[in-house]
Order: structure tokens, then C-alpha cells, then sequence
């Protein structure tokens, strides 16, 4: 659990974050926003980049928590999609910053996270080979990480002529029951 110190801080990079993007943002600029000196901001943090990553890792637990798996994909990618949407200049702040590649790594653990449970919902009484079931989740991974990629690497704007809200929820739709033959395919003997 952070302290009222780490908090403040967290806070106060959030809020500058909000504001432009992140080689803009200096430590004088955080420890005058939250009203510490710059040693308690290196007494918790070695830098900003330290903060980034310790904050990208949060968030990233923090979707995890805050979004449980339902019976719907859609759901699950939905509510991804509105924290993307109601965070989206600090997001979009972080993926065009030299911290892009601790950004992706947690997009990546949090799509990790959807399709592993999205599959485990949907394996029931199939016998798939631990080798077919990782295959499959590395393809679903890619194809969820490609898609967040994607939109971000269009700077969050419309994709597919649509916004990105619509275009999730109708590749869920057209895609609906392809996980499922592919596992009956893999349950087939070859």
C-alpha cells in the first residue's frame, strides 16, 4: 500500500500527465505540483522513469482487479476499452514516450490476462493438448495486443471507420464461436 507521500506524487505526474506529454514533465514540475521538495520525490523514486513503471504496473493490477472475466468477452474488452478511453491523453502521453516499450509490456500482461481466462471459461470437458492450448493463446494474444497497438499507433483516433468502442465489439461479434471450433479442431485427432 503507498504512502500519502507516494500517492501525492502518483497523483501529481497523473496530473501533469493530463496536461502534456511526458519528456515535458521534470521532477521540479511533479514536487511543486503536490507540494513536497525533490528529496522525498527521490527518497521513493530513483527517477521518472522508476514512477512510470511502478505506476504502469499498478494500473495494469488494478485493470486486472477492477474487470473481472465474464461470461463475455465483450464485456471484458469493453471495460478495457472505456479505461482506455477515460484515461486516454495519459495513455496516449506514455505510448509516445521513451517508456513505450513498459507500456506495451503491460498491455501485453493485461491481454495475457483476457485471453487466458476467456479460453479457461471455454475449455470445459475438451481434451486440447497443453501445446494446442498455448498455440491458441498465443494467437488470441497477438490479435488482442495487435488491435490495442493498432489503435494507439493511429493516436486513439477513429479506426476501421469506426470508433474503436464499435470496431471491438463488432470483431467480437463476427469472430463469435471461433475460439470454440478452434478447439474442438484441436480436440480432433490429426
Amino acid at each position: 500500500m503507498a504512502n500519502f507521500t507516494e500517492k501525492a506524487i502518483k497523483a501529481a505526474f497523473l496530473q501533469l500527465l493530463e496536461a502534456k506529454p511526458l519528456p515535458q514533465i521534470t521532477v521540479r514540475d511533479i514536487v511543486e505540483t503536490c507540494g513536497i521538495n525533490r528529496n522525498s520525490f527521490y527518497y521513493h523514486y530513483q527517477d521518472i522513469p522508476s514512477l512510470v513503471e511502478e505506476l504502469l504496473l499498478e494500473q495494469t493490477e488494478q485493470i486486472i482487479r477492477t474487470y473481472p472475466l465474464t461470461d463475455s468477452v465483450e464485456e471484458t474488452f469493453l471495460a478495457i476499452v472505456d479505461y482506455i478511453e477515460s484515461h486516454r491523453k495519459p495513455l496516449f502521453h506514455l505510448y509516445h514516450s521513451s517508456n513505450r516499450e513498459s507500456f506495451e509490456k503491460n498491455v501485453w500482461k493485461i491481454c495475457d490476462y483476457v485471453v487466458d481466462s476467456w479460453i479457461n471459461a471455454r475449455i470445459h470437458d475438451l481434451k486440447v493438448s497443453e501445446e494446442d492450448l498455448r498455440t491458441i493463446a498465443w494467437f488470441y494474444k497477438c490479435q488482442c495486443f495487435g488491435v490495442t497497438m493498432s489503435y494507439m499507433d493511429s493516436d486513439m483516433r477513429k479506426s476501421a471507420g469506426t470508433d474503436f468502442r464499435n470496431a471491438v465489439l463488432r470483431i467480437c461479434r463476427l469472430h463469435k464461436g471461433g475460439l470454440k471450433q478452434t478447439l474442438e479442431d484441436a480436440e480432433a485427432p490429426a
